[in-house]
């Protein structure tokens, strides 16, 4: 966007993995937090309204995120809210194992299927005209992070002396307000670059 970065840069394979272990460790960490959450359907209803934000935000720049992944958390945590107590009945083996084992198929056939319509692609349906400018559709990634709420079965389940653990606030402070710290960061830094090359000019 400011010029700073070879055009090609997000393109570059090094970048690719650097952003597909970034969505990976977000999932699951939004994927543990929501076994933890007293009400999912609430933080997922908050979540879905910033979504909507930067909706209409990147449409107005021209840039739509269409469904990005604030607008996949939203879905998740509202998912979860509603199917969390069956999807918890599956013993931990078997509800990991599956929920892996469906999001790499999934990942692996969507990544290259095609429709011929794009009504569908909150869902991972899209045609070869489809764009957004950031896009992880509720499949496969939903099972990404239901794998994350095994996780945090096993962790609930662990008697270990990590519960004893004591942060200091200025690690858990955002953590207890990460939707805000993502909702800032984006203007904080395009304010921060826009300065810098500003004065550079």
């Amino acid at each position: 966007m400011f010029g700073m970065l070879p055009s090609d840069f997000m393109g570059r394979d090094n970048v690719q993995l650097t952003r597909y272990f970034i969505v990976f460790s977000f999932l699951l960490l939004s994927g543990i937090s929501c076994h933890f959450s007293r009400s999912n359907i609430r933080r997922g209803l908050q979540t879905a309204g910033c979504a909507a934000v930067i909706t209409l935000v990147t449409y107005l720049i021209g840039d739509p995120a269409k469904f990005g992944i604030l607008h996949l958390f939203a879905a998740c945590m509202l998912l979860y809210g509603w199917l969390g107590k069956w999807f918890a009945k599956i013993p931990d083996v078997w509800a990991g194992g599956l929920s892996l084992g469906v999001f790499c198929v999934l990942w692996l056939w969507l990544d290259t299927f095609r429709v011929s319509f794009d009504w569908l692609f909150p869902l991972g349906f899209r045609s070869i005209y489809f764009y957004s400018s950031d896009y992880y559709p509720v499949l496969p990634w939903f099972f990404l992070f239901l794998f994350g709420t095994v996780l945090g079965r096993r962790i609930a389940a662990d008697d270990g002396r990590w519960k004893e653990i004591e942060l200091p606030r200025v690690l858990t402070w955002p953590g207890r307000h990460a939707l805000l710290v993502y909702m800032l960061h984006q203007p904080l830094i395009v304010a921060v670059l826009t300065v810098i090359q500003k004065a550079a000019a």
